[in-house]
């Protein structure tokens, strides 16, 4: 078969309290996994959070990533020319570290097993606001407001 030489994208997904990862690669190159919101995944199996694994030219920007209680941000097994950077967390991890990555807590609206009944749009008081890189931004959010509303563009699968 032939190699594939494009880029795959990941772009604006709320993954929530799944048995599996949030999100994650597997025996893959060129993927831009952008603007993600992930909470709480990986119970069943206890996988991290967002990660790569055995994987090439990934580039990992501007997501919120929140492991459940015990669980982990990310990994890195046997991959290549990670780029991840301005990505939110709540817990110290040092597998991947961005020069302008944020340790805090999100400060979601509402968060709910059911996500279809939560709200994972970060609240005023989030420093996830207006602190996403513009480099590789998505041109609308989720929802599909226009990104960014401000300078920047607010991390995660929201713009407020």
């Amino acid at each position: 078969r032939p190699e594939w030489k494009g880029r795959a994208l990941i772009a604006n997904n709320v993954s929530a309290f799944n048995g599996g990862s949030g999100i994650h690669t597997f025996r893959t190159k060129y993927v831009d996994i952008i603007n993600n919101t992930t909470y709480w995944n990986g119970q069943t199996v206890g996988y991290q959070e967002l990660f790569p694994n055995r994987s090439e030219d990934i580039v990992i920007m501007n997501n919120i990533i929140v492991p459940r209680p015990g669980g982990k941000v990310t990994s890195n097994n046997k991959n290549t020319n990670i780029r991840w950077d301005f990505n939110l967390y709540p817990t110290t991890q040092d597998v991947f570290v961005g020069t302008n990555d944020i340790i805090a807590e999100p400060h979601f609206i509402d968060i709910q097993e059911n996500i279809l009944k939560g709200n994972f749009r970060l609240s005023k008081k989030s420093k996830g606001l207006n602190s996403g890189s513009n480099e590789l931004a998505q041109p609308k959010d989720i929802l599909g407001k226009t990104r960014p509303t401000s300078k920047n563009i607010d991390r995660g699968a929201f713009e407020q």
